[in-house]
């Protein structure tokens, strides 16, 4: 989710337990380097939005509380209207959260 990588369903389906991939023990420290480096070249705003919302969605009850938690919490705020935003498609319809 933080590399903001688009995944069809088939890898979706793998990825269930959020597992991103299986590596060598010598490939450790370099597939690691390798997602922080994809990670960071995202939106600050938008990964630490992310975190949130992931860190929301397993502390709530349930899906509704989480998103709806979310939605207002300062890390979603910043990321729909902060300064370094990554204008996307999806971008019109999250401007007029406030």
């Amino acid at each position: 989710m933080l590399s903001c990588y688009a995944v069809g369903l088939t890898s979706a389906a793998l990825r269930a337990d959020s597992v991103n991939a299986t590596v060598p023990k010598d490939k450790v420290l370099s597939t690691a380097i390798e997602w922080a480096t994809r990670i960071t070249q995202n939106s600050p705003d938008s990964v630490q939005s992310t975190k949130k919302g992931l860190i929301l969605a397993a502390s709530h009850g349930n899906v509704e509380e989480a998103v709806i938690a979310h939605t207002w919490s300062a890390e979603n705020k910043r990321a729909v209207t902060g300064d370094n935003i990554k204008v996307t498609s999806i971008t019109p319809y999250l401007v007029g959260v406030s």
